[in-house]
This record gives C-alpha cells, structure tokens and sequence, in this order.
C-alpha cells in the first residue's frame, strides 16, 4: 500500500490531511492485505475501503477451470468451492467494528438501483470520518460476469 521509502508519520500531516484515499479491491485481496487497513487505524488516515466480495477468488477460480480444461460447473463445485471461495466466517464489517472503523455493506447482487444511493451515502458519510472507513459491496458470485477480465487466452504456449 505504501512505498516502504516514505516516512509516513512526516508524511501523513503534509500529504494526508486534507485528502482522502479511496481503494478499491477484491475480497481476496483484500484478505491478503489486511495490515494495511490496521495501518491506517494505527495511523488515523483518511483512507476508504471498498472491498467488491464475490465470495471467491475471480482469478485463481479462471485459471483453475482454464487449467484443468474442467468446466466449473462439473468440476463437483463443493471441492472447487472449498479452496477458491471465501471463509463462510469473514465478515469483513465485523472486522472493521472489531477495530472500530466506521463501516457498512451494501449488497449489489440484486436490486442495484436503490443500491447506488446507499453507496453515494456511504460515500458522503466517509469523508465526514476522521480516519478510515470499509465499505463492502456484495456483487454477483458468476465469475463469467468478469469476461476479459484476468483473460487466459493466449497462454495455451506456456501451459504445462
């Protein structure tokens, strides 16, 4: 998240103050980068969150299927779903509470257009925060809706 070069506590009063950084990523990554929502408590910064949860892994789950030349669907899901989905116990606003960073989940799998006003809401109410904020957005599990997305076309030559 940040170049290990800067010195951050100099940093966070000149660059930060008056700003706020938005980041937005996966539910994987995100699990992958918690420290950096940790930092930014420690530190107080003025960051966003927006962590998109799928409930898996986009990429590895691609991959898998591209890989394998299985179909996701006859793969028998529980055993794919067991290593490429997420944790059925992270909630990532329970984790947020359990650091006491202001947060909320909106889920976008159905009915987006009330949704767009929740998170325009949650927006307005993240700048109003003095130090970080998660905001969590469920969107669709289908991982066709990421066509050309982590495209494997054209890898076939360096295919084991």
């Amino acid at each position: 998240m940040f170049s290990s070069h800067v010195n951050l506590r100099k940093s966070k009063t000149t660059v930060f103050k008056n700003s706020s950084i938005y980041i937005l990523l996966g539910d994987q990554a995100f699990t992958n980068g918690f420290q950096g929502l940790v930092c930014a408590k420690d530190m107080n910064l003025k960051v966003v969150y927006i962590i998109c949860n799928n409930g898996r892994s986009v990429s590895l789950t691609k991959q898998t299927v591209h890989d394998s030349d299985l179909q996701l669907d006859n793969y028998g899901g529980a055993q794919l779903n067991k290593f490429l989905c997420n944790s059925k116990s992270m909630d990532y606003v329970q984790i947020a509470c359990a650091l006491n960073i202001n947060s909320t989940k909106i889920d976008f799998s159905k009915n987006t257009e009330d949704k767009v006003k929740e998170l325009r809401m949650a927006f307005e109410n993240a700048r109003k925060i003095n130090g970080p904020t998660v905001i969590e957005l469920i969107i669709s599990d289908d991982y066709e809706i990421w066509d050309g997305v982590w495209a494997l076309e054209g890898l076939d030559s360096v295919r084991r």
